[in-house]
């Protein structure tokens, strides 16, 4: 989840967006970092399928926080 907030930080602090703009991507960015990996781990059996949604959106909400945290650092 680590990488997630960082990406979410890191298109927030790299887009010329506003509020909604950096949220929205932060949550983009760290879903889509954790479903990749997740797709990963299901397809080798590791996890159960139903992680690959939950952690997903866990991974998502942890992507607006950085989000977030980079719009209060600007």
């Amino acid at each position: 989840m680590l990488i997630s907030f960082l990406a979410g930080l890191l298109y927030a602090r790299l887009a010329p967006a506003g509020w909604a703009g950096a949220c929205i991507g932060g949550a983009i960015a760290g879903g889509a970092c954790a479903v990749i990996a997740i797709a990963v781990s299901v397809s080798l059996k590791d996890v159960p399928p139903q992680i690959l949604l939950l952690g997903t959106m866990a991974s998502a909400v942890t992507g607006v926080a950085g989000g977030a945290i980079a719009r209060l650092m600007a």
